[in-house]
């Protein structure tokens, strides 16, 4: 009798470490799933899921909204992580101390660091990292649902959390950009290495970022090199600077230099008769012209002359005294690239030159 007792006792505790040792299991991979997770968050490209998602994609539309609140991501994953490696340790000290007795404490311990170490953490981050992208998109339902139903954990944790910050001074939340600079010029640079953008484009976009920095006074043609035309002067004369310096365009100061009153346009010379030419002043057909300050970003100046369908800036110092010319192609040179003007002189074969009629 005591024996069938003893038979049935040990089938049972048999029984139960199997029922023990397959949660183990499950919690363990519970771990790698929330450790895997945390990881292919964090090494997700926010880009390609924004896309995605205006894209109507669902899972990269939760995936995106889980990234507008990170902390709560990472909270709840944290949480999840944490209870399942618990309640796996717990099971694996109970389970050895049946066997072991007091030993069984410190085998759990070792058994438990091993099996977390490799199974819960080093092996999923290394998948996750690897595959961030697909992976996140294909456990965003999963996700969504595990933040639901951990939020009452994930609530308190968070209060606690805002709270200590306060106390040690840390501010609620820190507006950081979606891309940085420096993250979109390295994209450019591996692009390029991979042949999927080519050298001229990876130039244009670098030269954007430096053209938002650029002052009037790095992009100006100097004080010194400058053609002008006085006020009184007649369009004759006008006409000869033209031709000789190859402007299309020729400020106009009246009484001394820093007195820049407009300009003029070589096209407007072109109604003028012989007769008329020499007599009319480059006061009478004066355009306006804009003035802005030396140390004005350039991407404004561009926009304002836009904005008043003016083509160049006479640029001035604090004392209001000239100190160069700015026009929008030489603006948009410092994106693209020299540009010819519309009445540059083609050079020819034979080493002569013309103006195309159509520029005129």
């Amino acid at each position: 009798m005591l024996q069938v007792c003893s038979g049935v006792k040990i089938e049972v505790i048999d029984l139960i470490s199997l029922v023990e040792l397959i949660i183990i299991i499950i919690l363990v991979s519970f771990s790698a799933f929330f450790s895997s997770s945390e990881t292919a968050f964090i090494g997700v490209h926010r880009i390609k899921i924004l896309h995605l998602a205006e894209k109507g994609n669902k899972k990269a539309k939760i995936i995106h909204q889980e990234l507008q609140h990170p902390e709560k991501f990472i909270t709840t994953i944290l949480v999840g992580n944490n209870i399942v490696n618990v309640a796996a340790s717990v099971l694996c000290t109970v389970l050895t101390l049946r066997f072991f007795g007091d030993a069984g404490i410190a085998i759990a311990t070792g058994i438990m660091t091993v099996i977390i170490l490799v199974f819960g953490e080093i092996v999923p981050k290394t998948f996750a990292i690897r595959h961030a992208d697909t992976y996140l998109l294909k456990i965003a339902g999963i996700l969504q649902l595990l933040t639901k139903v951990l939020y009452p954990l994930v609530y308190f944790f968070t209060v606690i959390t805002n709270f200590v910050l306060r106390i040690i001074g840390v501010k609620d939340k820190i507006k950081n950009p979606f891309v940085t600079e420096d993250q979109i010029k390295l994209l450019l640079k591996i692009g390029v290495e991979e042949g999927d953008i080519e050298h001229h484009e990876r130039e244009y976009i670098q030269n954007v970022f430096e053209f938002t920095d650029e002052k009037a006074r790095g992009t100006m043609t100097l004080k010194k090199d400058m053609v002008t035309v006085q006020s009184d002067e007649i369009l004759s004369k006008a006409l000869k600077k033209i031709n000789k310096c190859g402007h299309s365009r020729l400020p106009v100061w009246k009484d001394h230099f820093d007195n820049i009153i407009g300009m003029i346009y070589a096209k407007d010379l072109l109604k003028f008769t012989d007769g008329q030419i020499q007599k009319t002043t480059a006061y009478e057909i004066l355009r306006p012209i804009l003035k802005v300050k030396k140390d004005r970003k350039i991407a404004y100046i561009l926009k304002e002359l836009q904005t008043k369908n003016i083509q160049i800036a006479v640029v001035m110092n604090e004392n209001n005294n000239v100190v160069g010319l700015l026009s929008i192609e030489d603006i948009l040179e410092e994106i693209v690239g020299e540009i010819h003007d519309e009445y540059d002189i083609e050079e020819m074969n034979n080493g002569g030159g013309t103006v195309a009629l159509k520029q005129v």
